[in-house]
């Protein structure tokens, strides 16, 4: 009769505030959780793994140190142990300076590193 419906509601109802509740609880966790980008770790390493090997990076503009905001590019290109052959960037360059509309080149040399961009 309607006392099953009202127990059926007031479950449902139930169920949704735990999962609210629920999720609350997570996102708050998950923003305790420090967040260290792949670069930082690779930097924190002393760049240990490419020591020694052709590097390639694939990078936009957003490819920045946290703590400084320089750019993956710019400091790595500091550091004469790694050997950066090319860079990989969208059409607007990893500096954000390219124009595809008005025809900048698909392939350049970057001044500032002398690094070739594609």
């Amino acid at each position: 009769g309607p006392l099953v419906g009202v127990a059926m509601m007031v479950n449902l109802i139930l169920c949704c505030a735990v999962l609210i509740l629920s999720a609350r609880f997570v996102a708050s966790e998950l923003a305790r959780v420090p967040i260290v980008l792949g670069n930082e770790v690779l930097r924190e390493d002393n760049y240990g793994p490419l020591v020694g090997k052709r590097i390639g990076i694939l990078t936009n503009p957003t490819g920045v140190f946290m703590d400084t905001m320089t750019l993956i590019v710019d400091e790595m290109s500091q550091d004469e142990r790694l050997q950066v052959v090319a860079v990989f960037s969208p059409e607007h360059g990893f500096r954000g300076d390219k124009q595809a509309e008005t025809g900048d080149p698909l392939f350049y040399i970057d001044k500032p590193t002398g690094f070739p961009v594609f």
